[in-house]
């Protein structure tokens, strides 16, 4: 895990950069510490350059958490691979009410071309927002291993123009067009 910190003098602070002169620091920050390492003291670098770059994929754009709101996330369809194998099929059933703490509901997914069969109850922190929706949560499979699980969906995926989901459980991947039913609320 890594963490950073800045310590700063709220009466002070201020951002001396514009946009004819962008690489201004600015005033009122006393310290700053990445991944636990001093790069700011005193108001003066020291040369430490331990940051690490957060990368994130293309089709999960910055967005507000929507916690304060009833959520919920329908899926009734199959994952458009290729032509070669059985699509493997998807339903979701998710919601998030205004004041819990966690969402109910089940992810189920049969590849049948590999054997694979999950039906998962342990979902994470449902976030929706305007036609995209994603959620974590782990998952089963038929050796009792628990793997970790990522689900994104998108109503219109901004680079294709189609309705798309993007599943990941454990080594598994499965990414395409949705056939079928989606609802984000």
């Amino acid at each position: 895990m890594v963490a950073d910190i800045t310590v700063f003098d709220e009466e002070t602070v201020i951002d001396k950069a514009d946009f004819d002169d962008p690489k201004q620091y600015a005033e009122g920050i006393e310290h700053v510490l990445v991944n636990g390492q001093f790069a700011l003291r005193d108001r003066e670098l020291t040369g430490n350059q331990v940051g690490q770059a957060l990368k994130r994929s293309g089709d999960m754009p910055s967005r507000p958490m929507s916690l304060n709101e009833e959520q919920q996330v329908k899926v009734v369809g199959k994952i458009d691979q290729t032509e070669e194998r059985k699509d493997p099929f998807v339903h979701i059933k998710v919601e998030q009410g205004k004041h819990d703490s966690k969402p109910k509901g089940t992810f189920r997914l049969i590849d049948k071309k590999n054997g694979l069969y999950i039906k998962s109850r342990d979902i994470g922190l449902l976030q929706t927002y305007e036609g995209w929706a994603s959620f974590t949560g782990t998952a089963k499979l038929k050796n009792s291993e628990t793997v970790p699980v990522l689900i994104k969906m998108d109503e219109v995926n901004p680079f294709t123009g189609k309705q798309t989901i993007d599943i990941q459980v454990g080594d598994h991947h499965y990414e395409g067009e949705l056939k079928g039913m989606l609802d984000i609320q």
